[in-house]
Formats: structure tokens, sequence, C-alpha cells
């Protein structure tokens, strides 16, 4: 019996109309669509932690821009920067990268529940793009955590491979 693309006699219907929180937003200069976040160990100093921060923003098109940056950890400023030039592509996006060295700021890594001390330790990191020329505020809030995850795969006999996450140097097996 066919019965539109339900398993038995009713039929499923798909979700039609609104069905998220609607808005109409409006702004002038440029507004911040997306963060993405980056953390790992600094190489030469494994109590500090670097922090790259990808910032992706839209306008219209092909317009140039001047905006002040103020990025927080936890509302500790870890960086600002005044003045600095951008320019939006044919679509109307812009982006703009930042590498934090953390060397001032007491990280408590991020566990998986019931490793190490058992702590998913998150941290708030806010981003704000402010304009000197304008009182146009765009802000975005993001949850990261800090830590190192390798999967450890060692030779065992007869002819296999051992299988188990490292996180922060802690095994552990999932």
């Amino acid at each position: 019996m066919a019965s539109s693309f339900s398993w038995d006699w009713g039929p499923a219907f798909p979700t039609e109309g609104i069905w998220k929180p609607i808005g109409i937003e409006a702004f002038d200069k440029l507004v911040i669509r997306d963060i993405t976040v980056e953390t790992t160990p600094n190489q030469r100093n494994n109590s500090f932690w670097d922090l790259t921060v990808h910032i992706k923003m839209e306008s219209a098109p092909n317009q140039e821009f001047e905006g002040i940056f103020d990025i927080k950890l936890d509302n500790n400023v870890i960086i600002n920067k005044d003045k600095l030039k951008f320019k939006t592509d044919g679509q109307g996006y812009a982006g703009v990268a930042f590498i934090i060295l953390l060397r001032n700021i007491k990280i408590t890594p991020w566990y998986p529940n019931g490793v190490a001390d058992n702590t998913q330790k998150l941290y708030d990191l806010n981003v704000e793009l402010s304009f000197a020329d304008s009182k146009e505020v765009s802000t975005q809030t993001k949850k990261i955590g800090f830590r190192t995850i390798k999967l450890i795969q060692n030779p065992v006999k007869p002819e296999g491979l051992t299988f188990y996450f490292e996180v922060n140097s802690k095994p552990f097996f999932a």
C-alpha cells in the first residue's frame, strides 16, 4: 500500500511554512555572520595556548571599511585592533583572521565526562566590530573549549593496532 513516504498506514507530512524565529535585520556597515575558532597549545610553551579566530562578515558588495575589533575571552580583553581596513568581495563578504597568544590567562582544559578531573569548562569568546564614523556595532559570542585530542594506534601482535584516544594527554576509550 502506498501512503506518502511513511512506513505505516498513515501519511507523513513534511514541515511546511515558517518553523524558526523570523526577524528583519538592517545595517549600514558590516555585520558579523560567523566566527570559527581553533585552539592549539603553544609549541614553545605548553602552558600557553594559541587562539586562531576567523571572522566572516557581510555587507554590500565591493565596499571598503575601516573597523575596530574588540575580542574578549570571558570578559578579559585579549585583542583590540584599532582601525583595521578591509574590503568586501563581489558578493558582499569579507573575512579577517587573528592569531592570538594567550599567556596571561589561566586556561582550564576541557575534558569529556568521566575523564581526568571531569571538567567541561567552556569559555565565552565575544567578538565586537565597531566603527569610528558610526554608532553601529556588530557582536557575536561563541562558547569554546581548550583541548587536544589524539587517536592512538600502536602495533600489537598478532597483526593489529590499538585504538584509543588521548584528550589533553589523558587516555580514554570511546
